[in-house]
């Protein structure tokens, strides 16, 4: 018997001390349910996420000591079963975040998507959003570190301020407090209902940069093209770290295998792929940013810690990208860089999406750019890892 347990994965957390559970977590990131169990469940706690509210419920003994319901614009608390407390979710959102919001501000935009989202719509909608909503002073809210990235990058005169693990709490995606006019890019309706759209439409017919279109009530003549700007200090950075690994900038292929969305492909794959490209004499950069994917120990290449605006540089330089479909991929089109991009099944939906239809409702090639640069898209379901990479080899 061991003294210490830790075994985690996506979905299973749990802990052990001499074969006795101190600590068990559970994710169903299907039904967006959080159970925990501690003291082999002495007390546990559920958090039940419904698309209008939340609840969170901890029990002793299996009872139900304290609950948590944020439904229908209030959030109630229960002690066994007896309502102690209530709160508006306006009033509540008042007292922590308004105070983050500087009085010259009119216009207050909370950035709640993922990177790709994020850059659409600072590069091809921002300038038609506050003119629709006569902005004079508006204020950015990033709640990810890529945020904040990408408003330096797209939009560096714009006001921002980062609030971190910001809990919205609000499901409106407009309302008013005091003198702000609060906006949500996007709330999790959005986000579903794109989804649904795509798979029940024959593919084809609906994309998703019209789904963000529509949601701003923005036309095709709203659509802006904001370039993105990078320091100088950032691209000196990036010389400086590519010569200290030893990347050879004049001849290399810039590979992007992670994604948040869509789900990991094979480690073999870009393995072999790695493989047959060195074979050929070109360098290779792997942008890696967690533990997940395991490659280092049966491939070489080239790797370094970059921030969002040194991967947009690096991978200027590059001679192709090679990546999983990921908001990353829509932010390095403006390197003009071919791109040789793999679909997958995303991760995590109650919603089935069959790589065609992701494929079709989520291709870059349906975005608005010059066109210069070949793009190619590959649906991983539907070819063979040994064709795909024969495909790409073919036309490095």
């Amino acid at each position: 018997m061991k003294l210490y347990e830790y075994n985690k994965n996506n979905n299973v957390c749990l802990i052990k001390i001499c074969g006795f559970s101190i600590f068990e977590q559970t994710n169903d990131l299907i039904n967006l349910n959080k159970k925990q169990r501690f003291c082999s469940g002495i007390i546990e706690t559920d958090k039940i996420i419904f698309s209008d509210g939340v609840i969170k419920d901890i029990k002793v003994f299996g009872v139900s000591v304290i609950k948590r319901k944020d439904l229908n614009g209030f959030r109630k608390y229960y002690i066994l079963g007896k309502e102690i407390f209530s709160v508006a979710l306006y009033e509540l959102f008042k007292r922590r975040y308004v105070k983050y919001f500087d009085s010259k501000y009119d216009n207050i935009y909370i950035l709640h998507a993922n990177c790709g989202e994020v850059y659409l719509t600072l590069v091809h909608f921002f300038d038609a959003i506050i003119k629709k909503h006569q902005s004079q002073n508006p204020l950015l809210v990033a709640t990810q570190k890529c945020h904040v990235d990408l408003i330096k990058m797209i939009c560096p005169n714009v006001p921002y301020i980062y609030l971190k693990n910001m809990d919205i709490l609000v499901k409106d995606s407009c309302f008013k407090i005091d003198k702000f006019r609060i906006f949500i890019l996007y709330d999790d309706s959005y986000y579903h209902q794109t989804e649904k759209n795509i798979i029940s439409s024959r593919i084809g017919e609906c994309h998703y940069f019209n789904s963000l279109k529509e949601k701003l009530e923005l036309s095709n003549d709203d659509i802006t093209m904001r370039k993105i700007i990078i320091s100088d200090k950032e691209k000196l950075s990036v010389l400086n770290k590519v010569r200290q690994i030893g990347l050879n900038l004049d001849r290399f292929i810039f590979i992007s295998p992670e994604a948040n969305t869509c789900k990991l492909y094979d480690d073999d794959f870009w393995i072999e792929l790695i493989k047959k490209i060195e074979e050929t004499g070109y360098d290779v950069f792997v942008n890696l940013t967690n533990n997940e994917m395991n490659l280092k120990d049966f491939v070489n290449f080239k790797t370094c810690y970059l921030t969002l605006a040194e991967v947009f540089v690096l991978a200027g330089y590059a001679n192709k990208i090679i990546g999983l479909r990921s908001g990353l991929l829509e932010l390095l089109l403006q390197t003009k860089t071919p791109m040789e991009i793999l679909y997958t099944r995303f991760k995590n939906r109650k919603l089935y999406l069959d790589t065609a239809h992701i494929l079709s409702g989520f291709s870059l090639l349906k975005l608005p750019f010059d066109g210069n640069q070949q793009i190619r898209e590959f649906d991983m379901f539907a070819i063979s890892q040994k064709d795909c990479i024969k495909e790409i080899m073919a036309n490095l």
